[in-house]
């Protein structure tokens, strides 16, 4: 929508164009350490995220390795699933209590399937959570991760047991994190979005374990909540299929194998096209590691990992042609939009219903959802309102916002990211969405408030003071900005 007063922008040169383009895909793959806060070394700061972009897939040529795990079982109540009067605090700790039991059971039911015996450490894990010893729980698992990963040949016992283990971990430390309430209120929020039978990939810390601890706990047929971050680690799939193996007809390692080929022989098709013709825009996507040595093919990097991932998700929904799935998103799965639409806060994938369509009543249906959000969240000075909510809010209309901009709808797409903006000011994921589709617009001058915020909040990342000098570069010569 044009405003009547705004001053009309030159539009930016194809040259500066490609160039912020290519800066945006550049600084979104750095920021995948960010936005994907999926966790796989424990106890860590919540940037850190799992990276795959090393020995398993740089230096070989076998599907990613030990990612993480996850858990739940089917059908996705429509009204929230706590209903208690009992203090949230005490809610949740009772919640936490009752998961660890439940997973140690697990670990010792895939013990007793397997032949092999729990070793003690797993069992005093479970002794210290369940104890909220968190310091001696955290430790333990430190010291099991480290076991399981440098033992050669790898222990069978630990390398099947540990996603119960990790997944305690995951639910333990958003449980240590986020204010009951708040926790509450975003698990229900998701959970409650769901129609029954739907199957739930999570993203991040809190969009997985949150709506995991939740499930998991609640009484009846529960819901089914998987990890898309962990789909090609053939540990966790064991790990799903022994928990859901009634209910879903889960990946397998061929499955895995098939994604990361096809994958592979895509990014050579893409190389060498690069190689051949490099006057022409180049089709090796910012931040994706593709390297050929001896004419073999070599990739890494968080950009090949979330495509592993992708198209994992569709193989996934492939086996289970009968099954709705809906998706929290990690990274943007571009390819999976053409049969999404939004569905509460997360995306809806492979919609084949015309009534659930993704049109432009939804479109704005959605950006209602989220004025109705962010008034609730509040902003980043009121102490009702954690920075763990407001992020994890305004990343999931962030996402909504680029459904809505690849469908068309850009007017929706806009409203929704000034929303996330609102929800979460200064955060980077938002800042480079947004912007982007700002310069689409020739809008590049209305960009940059938005970008210096992040810069302000996130002094430290390179790639957005990168693209705030970018954005004041694409000014008109008379523009003047504050510093």
């Amino acid at each position: 929508m044009t405003e009547p007063n705004r001053r009309p922008q030159p539009e930016p040169s194809t040259d500066a164009r490609l160039k912020l383009s290519r800066l945006l895909g550049i600084a979104g793959g750095c920021l995948l350490v960010v936005v994907c806060v999926w966790r796989f070394m424990g106890p860590a700061q919540p940037s850190e995220e799992i990276s795959l972009s090393t020995p398993s897939i740089a230096k070989t040529m076998t599907p990613p390795a030990s990612v993480g795990v996850v858990v739940p079982r089917t059908r996705i109540p429509s009204a929230p699933i706590v209903t208690t009067d009992s203090p949230a605090t005490e809610v949740v700790a009772e919640k936490m209590n009752q998961f660890a039991k439940s997973r140690r059971a697990v670990a010792h039911a895939i013990a007793q399937k397997l032949g092999v015996v729990v070793p003690a450490d797993i069992d005093h894990y479970f002794d210290a959570v369940e104890g909220r010893r968190w310091e001696e729980a955290d430790e333990l698992f430190l010291s099991l991760k480290k076991r399981r990963d440098e033992s050669q040949p790898r222990s069978r016992e630990l390398d099947s047991l540990f996603p119960a283990v990790h997944e305690t971990l995951g639910v333990s430390e958003v449980a240590r994190e986020w204010p009951a309430e708040q926790l509450l209120e975003y698990g229900n929020r998701i959970l409650g979005s769901l129609r029954p039978g739907m199957v739930y990939l999570g993203g991040t810390d809190a969009g997985r374990y949150i709506p995991t601890l939740l499930a998991e706990t609640s009484e009846g047929e529960r819901p089914l909540v998987l990890t898309q971050n962990a789909l090609a680690d053939n540990s966790y799939l064991e790990y799903a299929r022994f928990l859901h193996g009634d209910r879903l007809n889960a990946l397998t390692p061929e499955d895995s194998n098939r994604a990361f080929q096809d994958y592979v022989e895509d990014a050579r098709r893409r190389y060498d096209h690069d190689q051949q013709f490099p006057h022409e825009p180049p089709q090796i996507k910012p931040g994706e590691q593709v390297e050929v040595f001896g004419g073999k093919t070599q990739v890494g990097g968080q950009v090949a990992v979330m495509a592993i991932n992708e198209r994992l998700t569709q193989a996934l929904m492939q086996r289970n042609p009968g099954t709705s799935f809906a998706m929290e998103e990690s990274y943007p799965f571009a390819a999976s939009y053409a049969q999404a639409t939004t569905l509460g806060p997360v995306l809806e994938l492979g919609v084949s219903d015309a009534s659930q369509l993704l049109t432009a009543d939804r479109a704005a249906q959605s950006v209602e959802y989220w004025k109705t959000t962010a008034s609730t969240v509040g902003g980043p000075d009121e102490n009702s309102s954690s920075s763990e909510q407001r992020r994890a809010y305004a990343k999931m209309a962030a996402a909504q916002a680029g459904l809505l901009n690849q469908a068309g709808f850009s007017e929706s797409a806009m409203e929704t990211y000034a929303i996330a903006a609102r929800i979460h000011p200064g955060d980077p994921e938002v800042a480079f969405r947004y912007s982007d589709l700002l310069v689409q617009q020739n809008r590049a001058q209305d960009a940059i408030p938005i970008v210096r915020a992040a810069v302000e909040a996130h002094p430290e990342q390179a790639g957005l003071v990168q693209l705030l000098n970018q954005l004041r570069a694409m000014q008109p010569p008379s523009s003047t900005t504050a510093p």
